[in-house]
C-alpha cells in the first residue's frame, strides 16, 4: 500500500492534517506528504516524508508566528507545478522498485495565485496524466474562505486545476469526511 498527500500551504489551520493523523492510512505508514512554502517563489519545506500518528514524531513542519512570517503574496501554481514534478518523480522510483503507487493530492489554500509562473493548463495536464495511468485516485481541494477570497473564486480555481472535489475547511462537518 503506497499513498502520497502533496501537501502545499502559506499559513493557514492544521485541522485537516491532524485529522488525517487519525486515519488508517496513517496508522500504516502509507501516507507521505510533501510541504512548500510559496510566497513570490515555492520553497520546498520538507520531501515527502511518512506523516505519523502523534504530531510532532514526524518531519512535518507546523508553521506558527515565530518561523515563519508570509509576505502578502501566493505563488500557489508554482508550489502545486513543483509537487506533482516531484510526485511524478516518486511515482517512477516506486514503480522502478516494483510497486503499484496510487496517491490523492490534496491542496489547502487560503487564497488564489497572485505571482502566476505556470499555466493553469499545465496543472491540469498533469492531473489528467496521473488519471489516464491510474494513479490519481482523488483530488481535492481544500479551501478557507474569508473577504478576499470567495466561494466563486474558488470554483473558479477547482475547474481551472482539475480538482474533482472542493471542501470547506471552515466548516467543521467536512472534518469527518
Amino acid at each position: 500500500l503506497f499513498s502520497s498527500l502533496p501537501l502545499c500551504y502559506g499559513k493557514i489551520s492544521y485541522r485537516p492534517l491532524n485529522v488525517l493523523r487519525e486515519s488508517q492510512i496513517v496508522g500504516l505508514g502509507a501516507l507521505f506528504v510533501k510541504q512548500d512554502l510559496f510566497n513570490t517563489s515555492c520553497q520546498k519545506l520538507n520531501s515527502f516524508t511518512t506523516l505519523s500518528l502523534d504530531e510532532g514524531s514526524d518531519n512535518v513542519t507546523i508553521l506558527t508566528d515565530s518561523n515563519y512570517i508570509p509576505d502578502g503574496r501566493t505563488a500557489l501554481y508554482k508550489a502545486l507545478h513543483s509537487s506533482l514534478q516531484d510526485l511524478l518523480a516518486m511515482i517512477t522510483y516506486a514503480r522502478s522498485q516494483g510497486l503499484s503507487p496510487t496517491c490523492s493530492i490534496a491542496l489547502i489554500t487560503n487564497g488564489e495565485d497572485t505571482e502566476g509562473g505556470v499555466d493553469t493548463e499545465i496543472i491540469r495536464n498533469l492531473f489528467l496524466e496521473l488519471q489516464e495511468d491510474s494513479i490519481l485516485r482523488s483530488s481535492v481541494l481544500i479551501y478557507f474562505s474569508n473577504n478576499s477570497f470567495t466561494q466563486d473564486q474558488v470554483e473558479k480555481m477547482q475547474n481551472e486545476l482539475g480538482f474533482k472535489t472542493l471542501i470547506n475547511g471552515n466548516d467543521r462537518r467536512n472534518y469527518c469526511k
